[in-house]
């Protein structure tokens, strides 16, 4: 995971997100991470104002992470279609795989902050590279006509079906991902 910052605030980022890891990032302690960074817990409130902060900065590393894992920089993929497939295939594997990672990813309080004030003008990665998938598959699909509405409707189908799949309430099942993503971009363009 690429940090930016002094050592210490990489070592607190990186316990962070093993912490959230193996907790969920709603039962993580502040004392635990610095401790596990080799720290006090003075040192981390002096990087982090407090765990909001912390936990969106985490958000950020999360972010960097997973898109470089989940969707190379050049998208690599020509068909947005297949993209969009390889994402959704490859977050509800994580989901499985480490739940709580994900439910931290989705519900977290990175892309609540991200919203409301840009934090400090950054986009999470995973987000801009999504976006470009979406906004690529504009001029392939003829239902993606508004890339705004199809990001909100992938984005919203993966969180919806891997909290479905992580309790248990329906099976994975990859068809039921490449349908959906059919029925969001309709026919291809030629």
């Amino acid at each position: 995971m690429a940090h930016s910052g002094s050592d210490s605030e990489r070592r607190l980022l990186t316990e962070t997100v093993k912490a959230i890891e193996r907790h969920g990032y709603t039962n993580i302690s502040l004392r635990d991470i610095a401790s596990s960074a080799g720290l006090t817990t003075g040192s981390l409130y002096r990087h982090f104002p407090d765990k909001e902060d912390l936990l969106v900065r985490a958000g950020y590393v999360v972010s960097e992470d997973l898109a470089r894992r989940v969707i190379p920089e050049d998208g690599g993929c020509t068909d947005a279609f297949d993209a969009l497939l390889h994402v959704g295939v490859e977050l509800l594997s994580l989901a499985r795989t480490n739940p709580n990672l994900v439910d931290f990813f989705f519900y977290g309080p990175l892309y609540a902050n991200a919203a409301k004030s840009g934090y400090g003008g950054t986009p999470p990665v995973f987000l801009s590279r999504l976006r470009a998938i979406v906004e690529q598959s504009s001029s392939q699909y003829v239902n993606a006509r508004d890339p705004d509405l199809l990001l909100i409707q992938v984005w919203s189908f993966i969180q919806g079906y891997s909290l479905l799949v992580r309790h248990g309430t329906v099976a994975y099942d990859e068809q039921s991902l490449r349908i959906t993503l059919q029925d969001f971009l309709g026919a291809r363009r030629h």
